[in-house]
């Protein structure tokens, strides 16, 4: 504008003062020009500026809502950290007793492992057949050393093929049935071990369950027994022979009685023998001088001095009555002889049927005398009771323990009160079984003895009267090898009863 105004007044050649002029009105113009469109920029921008006014409002309340719904959101969202924080920590410390928990079940199956591979009992895992067949998934070394066998010996054909060709024995069938339906049993068997000696292996067989609790494994534990059973065989009969030797005293008095009145009958026979010589020979002459009729006065005189030195009358009585208790006294010695032949009978450990009643007359004669002189001996026996499948001679040795132990319990209390007491022996049927009462009339069983009566080392009598054995021995042979029950009844003062329960059946 202000070239164009210069322009002009070279043009028109104005004066200064008319360019003056004209210059202010085109100022004037310009600015008139400018200020209406300013005017017009400022209510335009008065419009925008309330429109932006309106916008930014909506953005402030906008905003703030925003601003308040991210508070809300920060909130909830801290809630869901911390809680998601707190569920984390809590997930971390289960993990952390679980890690833990695993690492101790780590460290003791590791030394449950070790143990096993260390004990000298037999360890072995096999499959739950219906038939110990399968092949076993773990042996440890003391399955081979127990059975004697070498570490490389295969078992490929399950459990079964180490009975090799005797037959697998029905106990043993029957305890792995058991184990495979969920019980545990424990069996001894016998069979040929791997180095070709004969053996007893106890045989522990336990189911093993899966997670979901079915039977899946059986594991079985071996014990070799046969050491054990040839030791306790030896006791046995060690114990036994010791019995026997401790009733020999009494066997040997119970003959020296008959013996000694035969030996004092016979020499009565012998002496008065001699005298009978006499009178027969003083007969023989009587009867001489009968014959020839000489000086027979003399030889009747003679005669009637013999027989008054005799004593004929006598003798006639008292002969005959020294042969019978001669011969009583052989009958006594010849019945213990085959009391105590019976008693000490070996029976192989095998049960056969046995009259009861003659075993325990038998085992009666052999310990007449640890009860004679204490007790008067009741028997109430049934005389038609069966035969019981028994080992008699282990029978035997049980009932002559519980007629020892009654006949000292009868002498504790004649020791005070004098006399004799009683000892009542009785046999009869209950049931399926046979019942042998043995009662005495002792001093009875304390209360604190009860319970432990039965056990093994455990007396009741003074240090050196009792090795605490032949009780818990009875109750052994009574319950384990005949399947029967040994218990007892008692009254403190009155006395005890034992009681025999032997099945009729094997």
């Amino acid at each position: 504008a202000q070239k164009e105004a210069e322009e002009y007044v070279k043009r028109k050649n104005l004066s200064a003062a008319e360019a003056e002029t004209y210059f202010d009105e085109q100022a004037r113009e310009t600015l008139d020009t400018v200020n209406g469109y300013l005017s017009t920029i400022a209510d335009k921008a008065q419009d925008e500026v309330g429109q932006l006014s309106q916008g930014f409002e909506a953005m402030r309340v906008a905003i703030y809502k925003r601003n308040q719904e991210l508070q809300t959101f920060n909130a909830s969202l801290d809630g869901l950290v911390r809680e998601r924080t707190q569920q984390l920590e809590m997930r971390n410390s289960e993990l952390s007793t679980q890690i833990a928990e695993r690492q101790r079940a780590e460290r003791s199956l590791r030394l449950v492992e070790s143990a096993i591979v260390q004990i000298d009992e037999g360890v072995v895992i096999a499959p739950a057949d219906a038939l110990p067949n399968g092949v076993p998934e773990y042996l440890n070394p003391g399955f081979f050393k127990t059975l004697h066998l070498t570490p490389d010996t295969p078992v490929a054909g399950g459990l079964i093929s180490l009975f090799g060709d005797a037959p697998v024995p029905a106990s043993f069938r029957t305890a792995w049935a058991t184990a495979c339906s969920g019980t545990q049993q424990t069996v001894e068997v016998s069979l040929t071990r791997g180095d070709g000696s004969d053996g007893i292996i106890e045989w522990h067989v336990a189911p093993l369950r899966d997670l979901d609790g079915r039977v899946s494994s059986v594991v079985s534990i071996l014990r070799d027994l046969t050491e054990q059973k040839r030791e306790e065989a030896q006791r046995h009969q060690g114990q036994k022979m010791e019995s026997i030797g401790q009733l020999a005293a009494g066997v040997a008095h119970e003959i020296n009685t008959p013996i000694q009145f035969i030996g004092d009958n016979l020499r009565f026979l012998g002496d008065s023998f001699g005298d009978l010589t006499n009178v027969l020979d003083t007969h023989s002459k009587l009867l001489e001088a009968a014959r020839t009729n000489d000086v027979l006065a003399e030889a009747i005189v003679a005669t009637d001095a013999a027989n008054k030195r005799a004593d004929v009358a006598y003798l006639s009585e008292e002969i005959p009555k020294a042969i019978a208790q001669s011969l009583e006294g052989v009958t006594r010695v010849a019945e213990i002889v085959r009391a105590m032949k019976e008693f000490s009978h070996p029976d192989q450990g095998e049960k056969k049927p046995t009259d009861l009643n003659k075993a325990i007359t038998t085992t009666l004669i052999v310990a007449r005398n640890e009860y004679k002189y204490v007790a008067d001996l009741v028997t109430e026996f049934d005389p038609e009771l069966p035969a019981v499948p028994c080992i008699v001679g282990e029978f035997n040795q049980v009932v002559l323990n519980l007629i020892v132990n009654a006949a000292h319990a009868i002498g504790d209390v004649i020791a005070t009160t004098g006399g004799k007491g009683v000892l009542t022996i009785s046999t009869k049927v209950d049931g399926d079984y046979v019942e042998v009462r043995i009662r005495d009339s002792g001093t009875g069983i304390p209360e604190s003895a009860r319970a432990k009566i039965f056990d093994p080392f455990f007396t009741t009598k003074a240090v050196g009267k009792g090795t605490g054995q032949g009780l818990y021995i009875a109750h052994t042979v009574v319950a384990k090898k005949h399947g029967g029950t040994l218990t007892f009844e008692t009254e403190i003062g009155k006395g005890t009863t034992f009681i025999i329960r032997l099945p009729m059946s094997p």
